[in-house]
């Protein structure tokens, strides 16, 4: 199946931030069935659903964590509503 995704760009820095626009069957087990704390959630979550940070594929976690505060709130309520709502405007198709 095609993968669909969702660029945002963070409000302070203006960083740009490729996520996945939903989450497979696999993914969203490992999410919703784990029982760590909440920033353990969140590192994992950002792992998961974050593809690129200003076009780099690399450690996209530490990438993310880096960023302004205010923007690390804003990727991760970006991630959550992936997992509520799987069609977004503006998806993109990536093979």
């Amino acid at each position: 199946m095609e993968r669909e995704y969702k660029e945002v760009v963070c409000p302070i820095t203006k960083t740009k931030v490729k996520l996945k626009a939903w989450l497979n069957g696999h993914e969203k087990f490992v999410v919703l069935n784990d029982e760590k704390k909440p920033l353990e959630t969140q590192m994992m979550l950002i792992e998961q659903v974050v593809v690129e940070v200003d076009g780099d594929k690399k450690d996209v976690v530490e990438k993310v964590l880096d960023l302004h505060g205010a923007d690390v709130d804003f990727v991760i309520r970006e991630i959550t509503n992936s997992m509520q709502n799987s069609s977004y405007v503006g998806k993109k198709k990536e093979s």
